[in-house]
């Protein structure tokens, strides 16, 4: 999932000439060693020999500033900054140069490859890899680069397409937070709803495009060849910058790793329910379910999955397209669930945010729908993967262009049917066999019995987060292990083993504690993801100066940077509330609803008359 705000500290001890600043222009690729062993020699990092080396490697014509130009005294930013998109980067056109054999012919391994390393410098910057740093290749071709594997022969390894860093960036975001979506509209109405996907739209538009502007502006002025967002951050703020980024990175990682347990839970819980009481609590299979998987984490954590990963991987469009399509079908069936309702007792719906809601509720929503767009951190290391750097802002617009066009009838579609009756969790309302007068429960959408769909699609979701769980659990424990490297690298040999223990026990805790998986979503977007991915790309691209732009786009800057506030500081404390009051929320399907209408309550006086004397 691909909603992080990832980078480590740098430590104090760390030596100085392992700065990017110092790397220069000419910096070119590193062996690393991932957070996962299947990583070893599969990493590069291709940098440019030399003035002619940074041209090609940026697409530049001749005539454009180099790295050697850059940094000659007297040149402005705005002379030196490299232009890749006209306009605002929607030239989306530009995408289809090739067809669809060019699309057919993706190395599908380079682009599982791709983003699992793009989630690794996502989360550890390269010059935090100081035991690491042992090769220095050089030079970058137009369509492929060499590295050296272990062994020391060389294999040739594709780069990705404009295609495959769109397929790359969706497969991202379509997943868990499909489910929450539905969950969102009874507190934001038909408009508000929407126009905040919209808006987190936008938002990572503009700042992705923003930040690969800020790169080229760094890289052509001298600075490294940037290919993981802690270098770019300690780029533009220095060793704070990376300080406080390390922070929101572990933050992130953990807290959404434990969001993806309690999804999981539950989920399974749906499949095979469990009606074992857990310390005396009834209704929590979920609990129950959260221990049996717990050796998901022992494996990930203390194993190396990687190559089942790397074998699994083609499993990933299949996995998405299901994902949605079941979605869509379950927003759907909520409409025909829903005649069933007699007219007085029947959801309500309103265009604009009823009298429920408040900003802290409304700055919740527009938490969680940038929540699912949250992957900019992963942009510098897939923008050093390309063929064509130049192609990056269009791929990535129209892959979240995709995306809010396949959330959005989740959205409606739920809407339309469940009303202000919408369950959390979407799967939660997929139901069949619901008994006589349900439409007047609590919550009458999530009585009776899972249907076969609603089934599949927890299974599917959940195999889905189980194949990222590969990637990202490693990479949780590599950030932890990386933000002091005195106590887990060079320290005692047990000093990790504990580390390591700890975060198994604390992510089972935290599934056993938290009820709401969209509630701790929320939390995460708000605290972590809006720093990296809102407001740090803006403040970033002005700080450096990269180059001058009109005043309109001035002032969406602006109005970006309020709007991060906004969700950053009411958001978190929405996320917050519900956290508690979902933590003290008993289940109570089968009890009637407070406040129903006369004719409503007549209605189910009626049924549960006829259904007792029958």
């Amino acid at each position: 999932r691909p909603s992080l705000a990832c980078s480590t500290m740098m430590t104090p001890q760390e030596p100085k000439q392992l700065s990017p600043r110092v790397f220069g222009a000419s910096t070119a690729a590193v062996n690393t060693e991932g957070c996962t062993g299947d990583l070893h020699g599969s990493i590069h990092r291709s940098g440019c020999s030399g003035a002619v080396g940074l041209a090609a490697g940026h697409g530049l014509e001749p005539g454009h500033a180099t790295g050697e130009d850059a940094s000659r005294p007297g040149t402005s930013p705005q002379e030196t900054a490299v232009v890749t998109n006209g306009g605002w980067g929607a030239d989306l056109m530009a995408l289809w140069g090739g067809g669809w054999q060019e699309f057919m012919d993706e190395d599908a391994d380079q682009v599982g490859e791709a983003f699992e390393v793009s989630v690794m410098r996502g989360t550890v910057g390269e010059n935090d890899r100081e035991e690491e740093l042992k090769q220095v290749q050089g030079g970058l071709e137009a369509g492929s680069s060499e590295q050296q594997s272990k062994d020391g022969r060389h294999k040739k390894t594709k780069k990705m397409t404009a295609k495959g860093l769109l397929s790359n960036f969706v497969l991202s975001i379509v997943g868990s937070t499909t489910l929450g979506l539905s969950g969102l509209m009874p507190t934001s109405g038909w408009f508000v709803g929407p126009v905040m996907l919209l808006m987190g739209l936008f938002i990572v538009s503009e700042n992705t495009r923003l930040v690969v502007e800020s790169i080229e502006a760094i890289e052509v002025r001298g600075g490294g060849y940037i290919v993981a967002y802690p270098d770019f951050a300690f780029e533009v703020l220095g060793i704070w910058g990376r300080r406080v980024a390390s922070v929101t990175s572990i933050c992130s990682l953990v807290g959404m790793t434990c969001a993806s347990l309690i999804l999981q839970a539950h989920n399974m819980d749906f499949v095979i329910p469990i009606h074992w009481p857990w310390f005396g609590n009834s209704h929590k299979g979920d609990k129950w379910w959260a221990l049996l998987l717990l050796p998901v984490t022992v494996i990930c954590v203390f194993a190396n999955p990687a190559v089942l990963m790397k074998k699994s991987a083609f499993l990933g469009p299949f996995v998405c397209l299901l994902t949605v399509l079941l979605a869509w079908y379950g927003a759907g069936s909520s409409i025909g669930a829903a005649a069933e309702i007699p007219q007085n007792c029947g959801p309500s719906q309103s265009l604009l945010p009823g009298t429920d809601s408040n900003f802290l509720s409304i700055a919740g929503v527009a938490s969680y729908t940038f929540y699912s767009f949250a992957v900019i951190v992963t942009v510098p290391s897939l923008r050093s993967q390309m063929k064509d750097p130049r192609k990056t802002v269009p791929a990535t617009s129209a892959a979240y262009s995709i995306c809010f066009l396949l959330f959005l009838p989740i959205m409606l579609l739920s809407y339309a049917g469940f009303g202000g009756y919408a369950p959390e969790n979407l799967i939660s309302g997929m139901r069949i066999e619901r008994p006589a007068g349900w439409w007047a429960h609590q919550s009458p959408f999530e009585v009776g019995r899972i249907s076969s769909a609603g089934a599949l699609l927890s299974f599917v979701v959940v195999l889905n987060l189980m194949l990222t769980e590969l990637i990202y659990l490693p990479c949780t424990i590599f950030a932890i292990d990386a933000s002091c490297p005195q106590l887990f690298r060079h320290g005692p040999p047990w000093a990790p083993k504990v580390m390591r223990a700890s975060y198994v026990i604390f992510r089972f805790i935290a599934a056993t504690s938290i009820e709401s998986f969209v509630a701790l979503s929320t939390l995460i977007s708000s605290l972590f993801c809006i720093l990296n991915n809102v407001i740090f790309p803006v403040l970033a691209f002005h700080k450096l100066g990269v180059k001058q732009v009109s005043v309109w786009r001035k002032a969406s800057h602006t109005i970006i940077v309020l709007y991060g506030m906004f969700v950053l500081i009411l958001g978190s404390a929405a996320s917050i509330q519900k956290l508690t009051a979902s933590n003290d929320k008993l289940m109570q399907e089968d009890a009637l609803r407070s406040g129903l209408s006369e004719a409503c309550a007549s209605a189910y006086a009626a049924v549960a008359n006829a259904t007792g004397s029958s």
